[in-house]
């Protein structure tokens, strides 16, 4: 399963509680190659990681929205409902990545500040609604609603989701 969201906005932790693999998630390179864009040499590449992917990962994270919406791939995304989410997001965004990475989205998305960035989840908040698949916001995440929100969808969880979302509400 594909989860689809703005760096900082917290995809990670949704893909770690609907698959542990290596956790954190970002530390697993070849699982977090569609959050690199520049990772791919063409749509043909991007799609044979994908069928790779999933045949060993219930869940593959991913910042390429248009790329899944072009291919009409089923997702669930994560929105930023909220003006101060999305300013929260883009500062964990700055804070937790590499000097690189701020500058490799500044690059490729026209923001170059904590503003311009938040005012980028917005408009990626916008597109995800407009898909019609499934979403889980930010706000719910933050505010410890992130497994009932996946139960709700009828996904399958780690056995230990319930602690390790709970750890991670801790740090966050």
């Amino acid at each position: 399963m594909l989860v689809v969201f703005a760096g900082g906005t917290c995809g990670d932790i949704v893909c770690e509680l609907i698959d542990k693999g290596t956790m954190p998630i970002f530390e697993d390179k070849y699982r977090s190659k569609l959050k690199h864009l520049d990772q791919f040499k063409d749509d043909a590449d991007k799609l044979k990681f994908i069928k790779e992917a999933e045949s060993k990962f219930k869940s593959i994270p991913s910042h390429d929205l248009d790329f899944h919406i072009q291919h009409q791939h089923k997702f669930i995304g994560i929105t930023a409902l909220d003006s101060q989410d999305r300013l929260w997001a883009s500062e964990r965004f700055k804070r937790k990545n590499q000097p690189e990475s701020w500058q490799v989205m500044t690059e490729i998305s026209g923001a170059d500040s904590i503003e311009s960035y938040a005012e980028v989840i917005d408009q990626m908040t916008q597109r995800i609604q407009i898909t019609k698949q499934p979403t889980i916001d930010l706000k719910d995440i933050r505010k410890g609603q992130l497994i009932e929100r996946l139960n709700a969808l009828n996904i399958q969880l780690i056995s230990e989701a319930k602690d390790h979302y709970q750890q991670w509400l801790g740090r966050h």
